[in-house]
């Protein structure tokens, strides 16, 4: 079966996994259609790969009955087709549930018919489903999957070459440091760059290994390691660390994000660099179109990837960040049409690929509120603050219920929402008490879980929030 025809039957068999929830007796159908299903991909694999080599050791390990199991000793063949068509699979998947699944029995076949000699195939599905996981949200799986697939891969480090441990490496930590600066887990993100975890993926250990992996890549490696540093430093608002990390990335790739390589894991530098360089005066509007657009455009020929960077979504999702902050320039520079517009294009855009009753919808519908408060539509501002409140908090929305405490986005953003509420509510007739109780609420929520050093009125004059890890950054 060609592997176009896999991914269709593969799709047919996973629209029916929603219907699970209806009763038992449709678990185990849908069970079943996991496991037709990554056989299906695996069946295929195996007859290409038969059909096409040559190499008696090939076809042995293929169409041997011999099993081993898992955690033996392991070698790198090179190229795997059978974690390819599963990867195609997961990413164009809808149910992500359904993908996760199959990506895990898919793992279990791929190292049963290879008696363990596909590590390299094993380690990328494994960082294919943290991928998933993150795109889901789901903190736990994804440092479950990172560290898996790492420690396969250290364990058979003298197997695997140079290159793609670093890619490896590098792609788990910028995953992590994602979601770790969005749950405001500061102290883990900055163990992922600290000294001792400099050693596979540092500029100096990229210097070295550049006779190995390519001067072009090493340029790359160093200036996606160097960005996620100058994030972190940026999240925290160390202005002086975060200036010397972002140097040098700019000494690195260069100072125009347009004269970058195009490399799509740059997408990611790229926009965090704009942010960066936004809350220091020297970026803007210009930046983060350009950032955007290069991002969605990368997304769109990406549909079939199996690229560790090249996943159609996230690529997705840091062109949305980009427009998100290119609409908060917009709201700077007061223009306020033009920021509505960008705002509502952005919503409809998000709900159509994620989900529309997420944390990062109400991110958007923040700034929209925003928006109608400076064009003084005051009642419908209200109501706008309100439906981002009940989505950015877990389950009380933090204006109806100010003892409210679990969030879905980082306490940045409930201080700025309430701090932006506050700020309507004083120009609404016989709300000013209401006023100064939000206000306050605002200015301890800054003091005692953000930053002591600084208040939330100043910093929402400067920052940026950041649609992708849901925060918002400043500089002091």
């Amino acid at each position: 079966m060609a592997s176009a025809q896999v991914v269709t039957r593969m799709r047919r068999l996973s629209s029916g996994f929603g219907r699970c929830f209806l009763g038992a007796s449709w678990l185990g159908q849908a069970q079943a259609a996991v496991e037709e299903t990554t056989q299906t991909v695996v069946d295929s694999s195996r007859k290409r790969m038969l059909s096409s080599s040559s190499s008696p050791t090939m076809l042995s390990w293929l169409d041997s009955g011999v099993r081993r199991p898992l955690g033996g000793r392991t070698f790198a063949t090179g190229k795997g087709n059978m974690a390819d068509d599963l990867i195609t699979y997961a990413r164009q998947c809808q149910s992500r549930s359904a993908a996760l699944e199959t990506i895990e029995h898919g793992a279990q076949m791929l190292e049963r018919d290879s008696q363990g000699l596909e590590v390299e195939g094993l380690v990328r599905l494994g960082l294919v489903s943290a991928e998933l996981c993150y795109i889901d949200s789901k903190t736990s799986e994804v440092e479950r999957h990172c560290n898996a697939a790492l420690a396969l891969a250290s364990e058979n480090d003298e197997l695997l070459n140079a290159k793609f441990q670093s890619e490896c490496s590098l792609f788990a930590r910028h995953l992590l440091t994602l979601v770790y600066l969005r749950e405001g887990k500061d102290n883990l993100a900055s163990d992922l760059t600290s000294a001792y975890a400099d050693v596979d993926v540092s500029s100096s250990a990229y210097d070295f290994q550049s006779s190995i992996i390519g001067k072009k890549t090493k340029k790359v490696m160093a200036g996606v390691y160097e960005g996620m540093k100058g994030l972190l430093d940026h999240s925290l608002g160390i202005k002086e660390l975060s200036e010397e990390n972002w140097d040098k990335v700019a000494k690195t790739l260069g100072p125009d994000i347009r004269s970058w390589e195009k490399e799509i894991q740059l997408n990611h530098v790229m926009k965090n660099y704009a942010m960066y360089m936004h809350c220091i005066g020297k970026a803007g509007l210009s930046e983060f179109d350009y950032v955007s657009q290069k991002a969605e455009d990368d997304s769109n020929s990406r549909e079939d990837s199996v690229e560790l960077w090249g996943s159609a979504l996230i690529l997705k999702e840091v062109a949305f960040s980009a427009r998100y902050a290119a609409a908060q320039a917009l709201i700077k520079e007061k223009k306020f049409e033009d920021a509505e517009q960008k705002l509502e294009s952005l919503l409809e855009d998000y709900g159509k690929t994620f989900r529309d009753n997420d944390s990062r919808m109400g991110l958007i519908i923040l700034k929209l509120g925003e928006v109608y408060a400076e064009t003084n539509r005051l009642l419908l501002a209200e109501g706008l603050y309100r439906n981002a409140a009940k989505l950015l908090c877990s389950s009380f929305s933090v204006i109806d219920d100010p003892s409210a405490n679990e969030f879905k986005c980082h306490p940045s953003c409930i201080s700025l929402l309430e701090y932006k509420y506050s700020k309507l509510l004083k120009i609404i007739p016989k709300r000013d008490a209401e006023a100064e109780q939000v206000l306050k609420r605002s200015e301890e929520r800054w003091q005692q879980d953000i930053c002591m050093h600084n208040t939330i009125e100043d910093v929402s004059m400067q920052g940026i929030v950041d649609l992708q890890t849901e925060r918002l950054y400043y500089l002091s």
